[in-house]
């Protein structure tokens, strides 16, 4: 606050800063003496609003070197770390709870700034010892949010000021062990809120930076390493949506604790990739946004300089079955549209340079230092792809094995991934000629004019450069043919088949073989035969209320009967009529019941069988017994 009201004052020559620096002690233990006063300080309300504004002001004196130097002097560290992690032995005024808490958040926040101005006094104070017993209390005693993050923030300020021996002070103490203990902690949560993310954040950030090259700290942690970052992922990824919203911020953090404590060892990264990591970060680069995404390409192209991961990038599939060489055509497409490139146009100065790239280059006055086409490599996605097929195309033959078993890797390319592949093989080409026109233009902003083979060579390269950027346009256009004649060529194949295959002839075989299986099964025969049963029995039974002269035994026409040992008989159309048959009509019914009330005698009055057999019915062949 004074730095702020009066910001030219000389505090330390007129002697503000040193009575703040011993009012703050003094309020802590009780007793000050200032200007040949004592002060005494209690646990009032208005001595904790006064230590609090001291917190405050010494957090602003920080920035005064003349002030660092006093506080050395007074071993205002000591009193600082007294409130963050106090000795209840000596102390003998406490604070209540809720007071200590609200006291002990600005102690801790002026420590973060502190401690990297006067890192010899925070060791010698056993700064590294009080931070880590307090984080392991809230792990074993009080998970309480509030807390945790408070004292991971002022940790990750003191580590990213890159003092180091404070980085080698935290590493001796266990830090690192502390903080993957911290991270399983938090996952062990039903559900990662968004202050567990900004915890996790932190600390994922703290562990990186004390693990950056320190090789035999990435081989002790491996394993650890490896499974809460699995277990992350597949979290954020896979759960995002029944947990928690997943913010950009740790997906940062996990990357880039991914690409400097496990792409840089051998053994994390060969069980990373094992465990499918390599899977689930390409899962992620599909559905992140730009500058996630650009963070794990670099990733992704570190882990493709492995021959481990050549048979797990063959095998990845996406969303709609998205193969890995169609998810990078995407990509660059998407970022081609995001810089402004002009595509399908017929300027070849124009091809794969971004808006902003052409302005710097041929309307805006160049500078020694800066080149728009290698500003424009950098922090783009396209540079990543094109690493990417390179590393590809060194190990071909590995590729080509893992194509031959898994027939995946090229397949499904649409015509507009064909066509942005053959434009990402030119990248670092047109890149090149970019470059050139640059000093090209350069020497003309200046008036310098190169002679003799200097001047030959800029020409060349620049028109190597044109001719490139037409070489491009024809390509596409023989990619676009030779589509066309691949479609028509299988078109053509495909009615050769059709009509090769006598598919007529099949379909009747099928329709054989199909009433074969279905007249031949036993569960088909037996409903037959039950309908044929049911068929008879319902000709032979009569009602029981009609006359008898009413009643036949012909049956219907329909009933199916089984031939019993190939039993035929044949009955010839040529009956003679005789001029006596007539009579029988009104005597004798034509088929009649057994029980019938006709007379018998009255028949063979009229008509005897034998007359009937052998002068009506000659040609009647009789069954022979012996034909069988």
């Amino acid at each position: 606050m004074i730095l702020i009201s009066f910001p030219k004052w000389n505090l330390v020559s007129c002697g503000i800063a040193e009575a703040v620096i011993e009012y703050l002690i003094g309020v802590e233990t009780g007793v000050a003496r200032v200007f040949s006063e004592t002060i005494k300080f209690g646990r009032t309300i208005n001595d904790l609003q006064f230590e609090k504004i001291l917190l405050l002001i010494v957090t602003h004196l920080a920035e005064v070197d003349a002030c660092i130097f006093l506080m050395i002097n007074r071993n205002l560290m000591h009193a600082i770390l007294d409130i963050v992690n106090p000795n209840i032995v000596n102390t003998e005024i406490a604070w209540n709870a809720a007071q200590f808490w609200d006291l002990w958040t600005y102690a801790i926040n002026a420590l973060a700034v502190l401690a990297p101005k006067m890192p010899q006094q925070f060791i010698e104070n056993d700064g590294c010892t009080r931070l880590y017993l307090l984080l392991e209390w809230c792990l074993t005693n009080k998970f309480d949010e509030k807390i945790v993050m408070t004292c991971t923030k002022a940790i990750c300020t003191i580590v990213l000021s890159e003092n180091a021996s404070l980085l080698e002070c935290f590493r001796e103490y266990g830090i690192i062990l502390l903080l993957i203990k911290l991270i399983t902690a938090v996952l062990n949560c039903d559900k990662i809120t968004m202050k567990l993310q900004r915890i996790l954040t932190l600390t994922l950030i703290s562990a990186e930076r004390l693990m950056r090259k320190q090789e035999f700290y990435h081989e002790i942690y491996a394993e650890y390493s490896v499974l809460f970052v699995m277990e992350l992922l597949f979290r954020c990824v896979y759960k995002k949506n029944e947990e928690f919203q997943i913010d950009q911020r740790l997906l940062i953090a996990i990357g880039a604790y991914i690409w400097e404590c496990i792409i840089w060892c051998p053994r994390s990264l060969k069980k990373f990739v094992h465990y499918g990591g390599l899977y689930i970060v390409l899962d992620i680069i599909e559905i992140i946004p730009y500058y996630s995404r650009c963070l794990y390409l670099g990733i992704l192209t570190d882990m493709c300089d492995n021959f481990h991961c050549s048979p797990f990038l063959s095998t990845w599939r996406g969303i709609n079955e998205r193969r890995l060489l169609s998810l990078l055509a995407m990509i660059w497409r998407e970022e081609e549209i995001r810089i402004k490139v002009l595509r399908n146009v017929d300027d070849t100065e124009l091809l794969q340079m971004s808006r902003q790239q052409w302005v710097d280059t041929y309307h805006v006055k160049l500078d020694t230092g800066i080149s728009p086409a290698l500003t424009d490599i950098v922090g783009s996605v396209r540079s990543k792809i094109y690493s990417i097929f390179k590393l590809i195309e060194r190990d071909r033959e590995r590729y080509e094995m893992a194509k031959e078993r898994y027939k995946i890797l090229y397949s499904n390319l649409s015509t507009e991934d064909r066509i942005t592949i053959s434009m990402i093989h030119l990248y670092f080409t047109l890149k090149l000629g970019q470059m050139w026109v640059e000093v090209a233009k350069y020497f003309e902003q200046v008036g310098i004019t190169p002679l003799g083979m200097d001047g030959q060579a800029l020409f060349l390269m620049i028109q190597r450069y044109n001719l490139w950027a037409s070489l491009t346009k024809e390509k596409e256009a023989k990619i676009i043919q030779s589509v066309k004649l691949e479609e028509d060529i299988n078109e053509k194949d495909e009615y050769a088949r059709i009509r090769d295959s006598k598919l007529l002839l099949a379909l009747d075989a099928f329709d054989e073989l199909d009433y074969i299986y279905r007249t031949t099964d036993r569960s088909y025969l037996l409903r037959k035969k039950y309908e044929q049963v049911q068929q008879v029995n319902s000709s032979l039974n009569f009602p029981h209320n009609t006359c008898d002269t009413h009643c036949h035994r012909t049956f219907p026409d329909n009933v199916t009967f089984t031939a019993i040992f190939n039993q035929h008989q044949t009955v010839t159309n040529d009956l003679r009529s005789e001029s006596h048959i007539g009579q029988l009509k009104g005597i004798v019914a034509p088929i009649s019941p057994a029980d019938s009330n006709i007379i018998p005698s009255s028949i063979h009055s009229e008509l005897s069988l034998g007359s009937v057999t052998e002068t009506c019915l000659p040609h009647i062949e009789r069954f022979d017994e012996k034909e069988l």
